[in-house]
């Protein structure tokens, strides 16, 4: 995650190594912050290779992309996108719930298991989620920073069970990177977002290539705040 290089944390191993030969290796080496990771490594870039490209080269599982209009009672367009709590409360309803899952068995999934992650906006919002779809019969958990490792590894363990009933988990952030579930066939952008490096992080967790799925779902609610859709910026 070489990305994070910028930090004050891997800043002191980098400078107490002294490397005579360094290199990184990220997915997404742009920065929100606007640090530049690249002057690290002297501006060198050994190897980039993009979406499209990894796609073509068989290296990443191919997607089918729905960028899906929101329902008009959620009504984001005067509301800073950063303002979570407010963001939250307009998703939190019982009809988006029955649109999302509609939007879900109209476009359905590659498998004979549902096995989907849906990125949500705040904990709240992960919770009010989790506990809507088990009140539809459709067996789901969320994963928060509330939670513990052992926690989280035993939900994990679960969703990646054909056994086992759960088929959705709901997350906050915490699976943006460094989480390996190839079964993963569907993802579902809940969120408003304008950040295309959050929103590529994301929808990598569903292209890990898997001999069960032979593409991924992906569900793109795109809220009224800013019909933006970033899937041309991740290719």
């Amino acid at each position: 995650e070489a990305h994070h290089i910028r930090a004050k944390t891997y800043l002191k191993i980098l400078e107490y190594f002294k490397p005579k030969f360094l290199l990184g290796m990220t997915a997404t080496p742009e920065r929100m912050d606007g640090e530049n990771i690249f002057e690290l490594f002297d501006g060198n870039i050994a190897l980039e290779i993009r979406l499209k490209e990894a796609i073509n080269q068989n290296l990443i599982s191919t997607f089918h992309y729905f960028g899906i209009s929101d329902i008009s009672s959620v009504d984001l367009t005067d509301i800073d996108i950063d303002d979570i709590d407010k963001i939250s409360k307009k998703l939190m309803i019982n009809e988006r719930v029955d649109y999302v899952i509609k939007q879900i068995n109209l476009y359905k999934y590659d498998g004979s298991k549902m096995y989907c992650l849906g990125f949500c906006a705040s904990i709240e919002h992960a919770k009010y989620m989790s506990e809507q779809f088990n009140k539809r019969g459709i067996c789901s958990e969320y994963i928060v920073s509330e939670l513990n490792f052992e926690q989280r590894q035993n939900i994990i363990n679960r969703f990646q069970d054909e056994n086992d009933p759960l088929s959705i988990i709901f997350v906050v952030d915490i699976f943006n990177e460094g989480i390996d579930i190839p079964k993963v066939n569907l993802v579902l952008f809940l969120r408003p977002t304008n950040s295309p490096i959050i929103f590529l992080q994301q929808l990598g967790r569903g292209l890990r290539k898997d001999n069960e799925k032979s593409f991924l779902t992906v569900l793109d609610f795109i809220a009224n705040h800013n019909k933006t859709y970033l899937i041309p910026y991740a290719m």
